[in-house]
């Protein structure tokens, strides 16, 4: 997992609705109020764009976890794709903030 990491909030612009922004091994995500994500490839680092590129096709999406009656519970949604300088993840239903993607 490349971009496995926890995002966390920001206070987004009123013309943007970015709410929240995160970047690991040159993977940008940023993520809107109406619940799109939008997965930022062009600078991936070298070793991150081979795991990506890899015979196991590419998987991405993002995630909630809240904690319940003294147990984590997760909704986890992801999209299959092929690599590309932008990927967009939108799944019907679903907003941001995330809790990771």
């Amino acid at each position: 997992m490349i971009a496995g990491f926890v995002l966390a909030g920001t206070a987004g612009s009123a013309v943007t609705n970015r709410i929240q922004h995160r970047a690991a091994q040159g993977v940008a995500v940023d993520v809107y109020s109406s619940g799109l994500a939008v997965f930022d490839l062009r600078r991936t680092e070298p070793k991150a764009r081979r795991l990506l590129t890899g015979p196991s096709g590419l998987t991405y999406g993002c995630l909630h976890a809240h904690f319940a009656r003294g147990v984590w519970r997760t909704g986890e949604y992801a999209l299959s794709g092929r690599f590309a300088r932008r990927l967009r993840f939108r799944w019907r239903g679903v907003v941001g903030p995330y809790d990771g993607c």
